[in-house]
């Protein structure tokens, strides 16, 4: 399944500022504000935040942080955008700081099948000067929303055009093939 993030994240899933004191504090607060959507325990959803973490950190650049999880098939697939009123302690290994977060919960084989598109989104998100950008907005929750999903629609129609020229090319390769 193609992940358009507009489907995910909707106006109501975006919190800015809010107050968290540490990272503990964030997956609190994100299973708080996920069960609901996703329809799990906030321990479950806590615990597969913290798996993850164990995996590798989620912290990319600049303060911004991609929090995620796997969830079962019969879970409904959520995002998150958090930006926080100060910077935490998000990975202590590296000591890094992160304050802008997109927190995703989604199937496998839908990470599976955006895992190029997500890594550009994170890449994209991370910018320095779209970090400033949505900590300058951060009281307007309406415009952190509209900036995320404007990023996100624009990398979905890059990778649309990048899926359809790979097409592309494999037809021509097999017409060729054919011919011969």
């Amino acid at each position: 399944m193609k992940l358009v993030l507009r489907n995910l994240l909707s106006k109501d899933s975006v919190f800015s500022p809010v107050l968290c004191f540490s990272q503990k504090n964030l997956f609190e607060i994100i299973a708080h504000l996920a069960s609901p959507k996703v329809n799990l325990d906030e321990n479950k959803i806590i615990e597969l935040l913290k798996n993850r973490e164990q995996i590798g950190s989620t912290y990319v650049a600049n303060g911004f942080a991609f929090p995620h999880a796997i969830i079962n098939d019969d879970l409904k697939e959520t995002a998150l955008f958090i930006t926080l009123d100060k910077q935490i302690h998000f990975n202590y290994l590296d000591n890094y700081y992160a304050d802008c977060f997109l927190v995703l919960f989604i199937h496998k084989e839908t990470a599976l099948e955006n895992e190029k598109y997500l890594m550009n989104l994170c890449n994209e998100l991370s910018d320095n000067a779209i970090c400033k950008y949505i900590r300058s907005i951060k009281n307007i929750q309406t415009h952190v929303y509209n900036t995320v999903i404007n990023i996100a629609s624009s990398l979905e129609e890059e990778t649309a055009k990048e899926d359809t020229s790979e097409k592309d090319k494999e037809q021509e390769i097999a017409n060729t093939e054919m011919t011969e």
